[in-house]
This record gives structure tokens, C-alpha cells and sequence, in this order.
């Protein structure tokens, strides 16, 4: 044998391997790197998404370059890999990426850490980590407690970038013809038509005075903001409400710059105009726009200031660029490095590093007392901005995109339309707001007038309750006693009022654990409202159930009037019940209905409940305890006409109307009487024919109720039958008149 083989094959000359011992090694050595990884080295790698136009300006790739190098230092094992979508590499939008963003979120796992623009603040929200529950009090402490409150204030989200809306002043116009920068907007206006009519005597046509910047994009609601909160009465005034004075004054402020120095060309014209004409030294006077970064800083020939306002010390800054959050799905390994990272990233030393790189502008105001930053840049233009955020509509119901499409069409309407300030404001308020049946009689009277309404009748209801102890009027009464006619009226009072037959607490206590849904009714140019809907289907059950309890009553009573529909002594009586019943059903019916039908107006809504249940109250009023009072009433008077001849008819009329009414006694004892041989022969024949089956004395329920029903006394059927069960000393009174 010339050598020797491994795997038994001797004609080979060389020493072979055996391929399964290869494997095997390979695999060994996997298992090694692996566990050598996962115990002894164990690096996380964090995944980052970002969006921005501006490759040559953004911070992101500073930032995670600048963490990596800080972790790989500080041998934390950490590093960030960042997906940084641009407009060159992708073809995603802001719009785009805030969707993609939201997509991704739901999906719970793909990224850990996520730059977005923070007018998605709200939407993104609730997919991210509550930062102030991870990041210690003093590093919240150093940020602008202004910029957080505008930009951050869902859950304490952290800024990385910011940009603030400023005036572009061309100095050299400015310092041509003496004219400082302007301070006020009317002074703006005065300076642009004393430079515009100069420099046409000098044929300089071209010179536009000012940009508006009022386009048909997002750029468009941000200048609409500016304007409005720039145009609030003091520097410590909040944001104007949409329907105030200092609103309508800005609008026609805006109408007046655009009028005057500018035109609805001018003002409309695509931002990317306005950005071209800013890099020209001689095209525009004052341009509206956000501050640059550098290199695009330092390329635009005109001085930046702060916006006009109505009033000089009043301006308007608005904040736009982007947080950085945490998705709250990540394991918890991959949420301490990421809160290991974001220490990092929003440190003030970090910070700091970035402001004198002129990657971001300051938004902790301790760097704008520091020496170092203030030879970069210029601490005192900083310190002079009034800040505002883009999310003016914090509680809105809309998303920011469609609520600002819907905000800046409908301003338009009077910047380049005819309809009124009052009334395009109105309807911006109407995108958003939730109306409600209230006292106020701001957006509507329903409210008032129902209280009103609602009021007087329960104050006639309860002052005709003195009629019950006035001895005329007791006779009239007697068919239920008084604490009873007392509930009557309280009950009458409480459906008057639609939310008080809501209130049901053992079926609301069992809805603790399926509550009504709130769902928002929105009206297209209309009044918004929200209505409160069952979708759980035990939910629906314990709702549905008062329903079928009241309709079982409903049957009851039916069967009881019924009964004794003959019965002399509440013949009346009867069929006065029965109308209420009738008119009762009819409205619940109604109200049933009105569950299916899409309402676009809460008022008429309001209104036709309102006035279903108006109708039962009023209606079973009348017919229960009004007419008794009116024939008490009547027969009062005719006592009274006849008493001119003699007081003491008086009296006697009042007996004869007692006798009259309480007849049914007298009648029950004669029909008594007269039936009873009937009902003993009756019976007894019954129960020789029955004598074997002693449970069939007890006659049918049908057969009783007929026989109540063909009765014209209360006493006669259950006179017959208790003389027939006298012997076991029981009392079937039913159907007996209370004496």
C-alpha cells in the first residue's frame, strides 16, 4: 500500500478528508462565532430612518456618524445604521414619507429609531416611546420649554432639527433710499410703495415689493399661521382665536399687502419662485421664507429679521423640522440602546457641536448666552423670535395634511375670492370644531330655547300639584292616590328632558366593560357633531334589553286595560290610559326609526328628539291629569254660576259630584248581589262536573281575562270566585276598585 486513506479508499496515494468531517468542522466553527458573538462581543446594531430634500444641509449623517464614532470610543457595542431617504434616491415626498413612516410603525419591527417632521407629532405619537418617562428631568430642562409646547407635546418628543420662518430684507434697496426694516406690516407696505415708485422712475418694473408666499402647498398654511399670529394684539398673547377680531384684522391685513404692493399672481406663485428670486440680488425687496443652513445661507443677499406684525414688538416665528422618537415596540434590549443613543444625540454637548457646524439652529437657550456659539451666530436674531408651531388645530380630527388643505382653500376664498373674512373663518373653525347643545348662544339658541321650554312646562306641571289637596278637587283624583299622581309628574318632568331618559345605572354600570363608541359626524361645510354608537354585540344586548323590558310592560298594560274596558266605574279611565299608551308607542316607534336615519345637522337632530319627547310629555300630561283638572275647572264654574241664587248649592253640588264619581261602590255591592246566585250556580255546576280534577277550578287565563273584560262591575267576578274558595281563606282581588 503506497499510503494510507481516511475514508477506506486504498487506491488513492494521498491522504484524503472525509467531506462529513468538513461539515462538521464548519459547523463547529459557526457555533463558536457565534456564541463568541452573542457572550463576549454582543454589538447591537440600531436601524434609523430619516427623510430630508437637502442632502448638503441635513445632520442626520452627522449625528449617526458622530454617535458611532462616541459608542465605538466608549466601547458601547452600539452603532446606528441610517436609511436617509432623499429626493434623489427615492421618489417619496414629505407626504410619502409620512405615510411610509405610519405604515411602518403598524408593522411594529423595522426600524427602532425614527426622524420625522414634527407637524406628525400627534399622528405619530402614539407608536413611540413617552421620552419623558426615559429622559432625565434635566436634560428636558435645557430645551426651550416654548419650542417643546408648539413642536413636541405628545408624549415629550425631542427636536434634532429646526428651522424658523424670517424676513429676507434687500439691504441694498434698504440702505438706498434711507429705509430701515420694517417693523410693522403697514410699514412694510409704506416702505414697498415709496422703493416701488421709485425705482419705476427709474424703469425698474421688475423689483417685486413682496413674495406673500400664499401658494397652493403647505408652504401656503405656514404663511397663513405667520400672519395671523403676528397680528395678535401683545407679544404675550396666545394664538388668536379663528373667529376674533385679531383674525379677521390679519386676514384683511393680508388682502391689504397683496392689494397694494403685491397681486394674486405674486402672492400665489409656487414657493420654488420665491426660493429662486432669493438668490437673486435684485428681484425681491422683502421675501417670506425659513431661515437656510449653510452653504444656502451664506449665498442669499439680504438680511434676515424677524416678521412684521399689526403692532411694532409683535412677530412671528414660525417652527418647523424634525423630533426624533423611539418606536415603543422594540424589545427591551434594543430600547436601552436606543435611549443610550438618544442621550447622546440630544445632549447639550452634542448640541452645541451641531449649532457651530451650522447643521441646526439653537433650541436650548443656554447656547444663546454662550460666547463660542454667538461669534457663529447671531444669538440676538434668535433671541428676538416669537416662536409658533405648525400644529395650530392640536385637536383636530383631521390629520394635519387634510386639515390644512381644507384651512388654506377656504381662506383663499377671500384672499382671492369676494366672500367675507367673518365668514371663511367661520368655516375653518368648522373643519375641526365638535358642536354641542349648550347655553351658549355663540353658534347657536336651540339650547336656551330648550331649557326654556323645558322649564316653564315643568313649573305649570308642578304648580297644578296644588290642586290635589284642595278638597273640590279630590273627587276628580280618586282613581289613584296621591303619591302616585306626585310620580306621575316627576316622571313627566324627567322625559321632558332627553338626557335624563338615558339614565338607567344598572345597565350603565354593566356597560363599564362595553362602552359607547364616540363616533364623529362630519358635514362637508357644515357644523360637525359627534354621536355615541354600540359596536360590541353584548353591548348592543344590555342597550336593547330597557327596550324589550318596556315592550313586555306595553303588553301588560294592554291585557289590564283590556280587562276591564267595561268596568263602569273606570270607563273613563280606561280609555283615557289607552290613549296615552297609544300616543307613547307611536313616539318610541318614531325614536326607533330616527336610530337609522343619517342626520348632517345636530340641530334638527336635537330638535325632533327634542320634540318627540316634548309630545309625550305634554300629550300624557293633558290626557292623564289635565283633563281632570279642566272638567274640575268646568264643573267649579258652573257651581259657582249657579251659587248667585244660593251659596249653599255649593255644597250640595260638590256632594253630588263626589257621589257621582264614587258610584262604583254602591254599583260593585247591588252587582254583587244580583250575580251572585249566578256565579254560585255557575261554579257549583263547574265543580260537580269537575270533581276529579281539582285544578281545573281555576278557570284559563283567557277565560278570565274575558270574562274581566265582559264585567261592568270590579267586584262581580271576584266575588263569585272568592265565595267559591271561602273555604281555603283566600282573596283573589285582582280586578277589585280601590274604594
Amino acid at each position: 500500500m503506497d499510503g494510507t486513506t481516511l475514508c477506506g479508499h486504498p487506491d488513492t496515494p494521498v491522504i484524503k478528508v472525509c467531506p462529513i468531517l468538513v461539515v462538521c468542522s464548519h459547523i463547529m466553527l459557526l457555533f463558536l462565532y457565534i456564541l463568541f458573538y452573542r457572550f463576549l462581543i454582543h454589538s447591537i446594531t440600531l436601524r434609523a430612518l430619516a427623510f430630508t430634500r437637502y442632502t448638503e444641509s441635513q445632520p442626520y449623517s452627522t449625528i449617526i456618524n458622530q454617535f458611532n464614532k462616541y459608542a465605538k470610543k466608549k466601547n458601547l457595542d452600539i452603532s446606528i445604521e441610517l436609511n436617509l431617504l432623499t429626493i434623489y434616491n427615492s421618489t417619496f415626498s414629505l407626504n410619502d414619507f409620512g405615510s411610509m413612516v405610519e405604515a411602518l410603525f403598524k408593522k411594529k419591527n423595522k426600524y427602532e429609531l425614527y426622524f420625522y417632521d414634527n407637524v406628525y407629532t400627534t399622528k405619530y405619537g402614539k407608536y413611540l416611546l413617552n421620552l419623558k418617562e426615559w429622559i432625565p428631568k434635566n436634560t428636558l430642562d435645557l430645551y426651550d420649554q416654548k419650542i417643546i409646547s408648539e413642536t413636541c407635546y405628545y408624549n415629550e418628543k425631542l427636536p434634532v432639527q429646526l428651522s424658523y420662518s424670517v424676513m429676507y430684507s434687500n439691504e441694498s434697496y434698504l440702505k438706498k433710499y434711507n429705509k430701515r426694516i420694517p417693523k410693522t406690516w403697514n410699514e412694510l407696505i409704506e416702505t414697498s410703495i415709496y422703493i416701488l415708485e421709485k425705482e419705476k422712475e427709474k424703469n425698474n418694473t421688475n423689483l417685486v415689493a413682496y413674495n406673500g408666499l400664499l401658494d397652493d402647498s403647505e408652504q401656503g398654511t405656514y404663511s397663513l399661521i405667520d400672519y395671523i399670529y403676528s397680528c395678535r394684539e401683545d407679544k404675550s398673547s396666545a394664538y388668536p382665536d379663528l373667529r376674533s377680531q385679531s383674525s379677521i384684522n390679519a386676514l384683511n391685513m393680508i388682502k391689504e399687502l397683496k392689494n397694494k404692493i403685491g397681486s394674486d399672481e405674486i402672492f400665489s406663485s409656487n414657493y420654488y419662485i420665491s426660493v429662486g428670486k432669493l438668490f437673486e440680488p435684485f428681484s425681491m425687496l422683502f421675501t417670506r421664507f425659513l431661515i437656510f443652513q449653510p452653504p444656502e445661507k451664506y449665498l442669499i443677499p439680504h438680511k434676515i429679521s424677524p416678521l412684521p406684525g399689526l403692532h411694532e414688538g409683535v412677530s412671528s416665528s414660525l417652527v418647523c423640522g424634525f423630533n426624533i422618537g423611539i418606536s415603543k415596540y422594540v424589545t427591551n434590549e434594543r430600547k436601552n440602546a436606543s435611549l443610550i443613543a438618544l442621550d447622546y444625540i440630544t445632549s447639550l454637548e452634542t448640541h452645541k457641536k451641531f449649532v457651530l457646524k451650522e447643521l441646526t439652529t439653537p433650541f436650548m437657550p443656554s447656547l444663546l448666552d454662550d460666547e463660542e456659539v454667538c461669534h457663529s451666530i447671531d444669538c440676538e436674531l434668535f433671541k428676538s423670535f416669537q416662536y409658533i408651531g405648525r400644529q395650530i388645530n392640536k385637536n383636530s380630527i383631521y390629520d394635519f395634511d387634510t386639515y390644512s388643505d381644507k384651512y388654506r382653500n377656504y381662506i383663499y376664498e377671500f384672499l382671492y375670492g369676494n366672500k367675507m373674512a367673518s365668514d371663511v373663518l367661520k368655516k375653518v373653525e368648522d373643519i375641526s370644531k365638535i358642536y354641542y347643545v349648550s347655553l351658549n348662544t355663540k353658534d347657536s339658541a336651540i339650547g336656551l330655547v330648550s331649557l326654556v321650554i323645558v322649564s316653564f312646562l315643568s313649573l305649570i306641571m308642578i304648580l297644578s300639584l296644588i290642586f290635589l289637596f284642595k278638597e273640590f278637587y279630590i273627587p276628580f283624583f280618586e282613581f289613584l292616590s296621591i303619591d302616585f299622581w306626585i310620580l306621575i309628574i316627576i316622571g313627566l318632568i324627567l322625559i321632558s328632558s332627553i338626557c335624563f331618559t338615558k339614565f338607567d345605572l344598572i345597565i350603565n354600570g354593566l356597560l363599564v366593560a362595553t362602552p359607547y363608541m364616540i363616533k364623529n359626524i362630519m358635514v362637508e361645510d357644515g357644523q360637525n357633531f359627534q354621536m355615541c354608537t354600540m359596536n360590541n354585540i353584548y353591548g348592543k344586548i344590555l342597550v336593547s334589553s330597557p327596550d324589550f323590558i318596556k315592550i313586555i310592560i306595553v303588553g301588560i298594560m294592554l291585557i289590564l286595560i283590556f280587562s276591564e274596558w267595561n268596568i263602569q266605574s273606570t270607563l273613563i279611565d280606561m280609555r283615557l290610559i289607552l290613549a296615552s299608551l297609544y300616543i307613547n308607542i307611536i313616539c318610541i316607534i318614531i325614536i326607533t326609526i330616527i336610530k337609522y336615519v343619517k342626520f348632517n345637522s345636530y340641530k334638527i337632530y336635537f330638535t325632533i328628539k327634542e320634540f318627540i319627547y316634548l309630545t309625550i310629555t305634554i300629550s300624557n300630561y293633558l290626557i292623564l291629569y289635565g283633563i281632570r283638572l279642566l272638567t274640575a275647572f268646568m264643573e267649579n264654574w258652573k257651581i259657582k254660576s249657579s251659587s248667585k241664587k244660593n251659596k249653599n248649592n255649593l255644597n250640595k253640588n260638590i256632594i253630588a259630584i263626589t257621589a257621582k264619581l264614587k258610584n262604583c261602590r254602591s254599583d260593585d255591592e247591588s252587582s254583587q248581589n244580583n250575580n251572585k246566585s249566578y256565579y254560585e250556580s255557575k261554579m257549583t255546576n263547574d265543580n260537580s262536573n269537575n270533581s276529579n280534577f281539582n285544578s281545573a277550578r281555576v278557570q284559563s287565563f283567557f277565560v278570565k281575562i274575558m270574562n274581566c273584560h265582559y264585567s261592568v262591575e270590579s267586584n262581580s267576578y271576584n266575588s263569585s270566585h272568592n265565595y267559591n274558595s271561602n273555604s281555603e281563606n283566600k282573596s283573589y282581588n285582582t280586578f277589585e276598585s280601590t274604594p
